[in-house]
């Protein structure tokens, strides 16, 4: 039997996870992660078999019988040569799926490309796009479609990369924003975001003791990468998560735009301030298009792009339930006060920054997960790694997307990125 590739790379794309998960001590990620690696290597039935119309209901491709492919290298099997199914059968195999030579799991969803050594989970082809109704269509009414929809993202980055093999200078590549986006439009069929929010765990913009020296260079790095992803057309408005005032004024400072007249209203001492539970909270529909214009003329695309929103978790500062679900925070609030830095919504307000709460871990992905899923998927996993090595997140996207009328949440899903290092 001739020996596998290990894999350096791994992507993973969990399917929509819109419905209530099961809870879970490692969070909402780890199980969306766990379901997905289940469908992609258990080889069940209900997941690799598909009924005739339901699959030209799915794809403008003729409807055939489809068979079980014999490599899976950016291949999937839908018509091959090897394993033809019965021509009347009322079931075939979802593209995507490929054979194994496992009888107890026959057929199994990824995809391999043997150049970058990326595994891919599942394979693309097997991801449902429910926003998309008739995939036939012509695209005439993309723009009617794509305005049906609120599209909040959010973008982490768990990892940086050295300016060069002998350097200890690190940066955080734009380059994994731009794939980041084109996995969205894989994962949705939808290619721009109205609210995309970029995450830096690693730097901790949030940490109240850092010093002024520590707080430049952390937002010297987070400069660099909005500038040259502040031109992406793809992305409406932009937006950081988890930063303190004195981060966020750090920020700003490097970015060279113009300032902006601050909001009228005055907070007083003890105005109550409402933050949102939600970027869709305050987006505005296809009712409100002169406003939207002016939004994108002053956060949209451009050389000098300034931030629509900063992002915090009031739960995981031990906010109480009272001062979440976009509810008034006052200062008077019990533990309102101590639990999150009332000098941040001043500063917002003063710099048109909208102020939006989010309810992620802070540790969306803990450092135990990644090994504990994979090693119950053991000898499942084509193409694993070499013994010596281990895998690391590098980034994750997270999207979620709404029907911009009814509010009603239609897709939601992660997309995770790891490299293998050194065990």
């Amino acid at each position: 039997m001739e020996k596998q590739q290990p894999l350096q790379y791994l992507k993973v794309y969990t399917h929509n996870v819109a419905r209530v998960l099961k809870p879970s001590q490692d969070g909402e990620l780890a199980h969306a992660i766990h379901e997905t690696l289940h469908y992609s290597l258990d080889g069940n039935e209900d997941d690799y078999l598909i009924s005739r119309s339901q699959l030209a209901a799915s794809s403008c491709a003729p409807s055939s019988s489809a068979s079980a492919g014999k490599s899976s290298s950016d291949t999937f099997a839908s018509q091959g040569q090897n394993g033809k199914l019965e021509s009347d059968s009322e079931e075939v195999v979802h593209p995507g799926f490929v054979a194994t030579n496992d009888p107890d799991r026959p057929y199994a969803s990824y995809m391999w490309n043997e150049k970058s050594s990326l595994l891919t989970l599942p394979h693309p082809s097997t991801i449902d796009k429910p926003l998309l109704s008739d995939p036939c269509t012509a695209s005439d009414n993309e723009a009617d479609l794509r305005d049906a929809f609120d599209v909040t993202t959010k973008f982490f980055y768990f990892s940086d990369a050295k300016v060069d093999g002998n350097s200890q200078e690190s940066y955080y590549p734009a380059e994994w924003i731009d794939e980041a986006l084109g996995c969205l439009a894989t994962a949705t069929g939808l290619k721009t975001a109205d609210t995309f929010i970029i995450a830096f765990p690693k730097l901790k913009l949030d940490c109240p003791h850092a010093s002024d020296e520590q707080i430049y260079k952390k937002a010297t790095k987070v400069a660099d990468v909005w500038k040259r992803i502040s031109t992406d057309k793809r992305i409406l408005s932009l937006g950081l998560s988890d930063v303190s005032q004195r981060s966020l004024r750090a920020f700003v400072s490097q970015l060279d735009c113009p300032s902006l007249p601050p909001e009228e209203a005055e907070l007083g001492t003890n105005e109550p301030i409402e933050i949102p539970s939600s970027p869709s909270k305050v987006s505005l529909g296809p009712d409100r298009l002169d406003e939207r214009t002016e939004l994108i003329r002053v956060y949209g695309p451009g050389p000098c792009r300034r931030p629509r929103l900063c992002t915090i978790n009031l739960r995981e500062q031990n906010c109480d339930d009272n001062s979440l679900g976009g509810r008034s925070v006052s200062k008077t609030s019990a533990n309102a006060s101590s639990c999150w830095d009332r000098g941040l919504a001043e500063y917002c307000k003063e710099e048109n920054v909208l102020l939006v709460a989010h309810n992620d871990q802070k540790d969306i992905l803990p450092e135990r997960c990644l090994p504990t899923l994979l090693g119950e998927f053991e000898g499942r996993i084509p193409h694993a790694m070499s013994s010596n090595k281990r895998l690391e997140p590098v980034w994750l996207l997270k999207y979620t997307v709404l029907i911009r009328d009814r509010g009603v949440l239609a897709d939601k899903g992660f997309v995770l990125f790891c490299k293998t290092v050194e065990a």
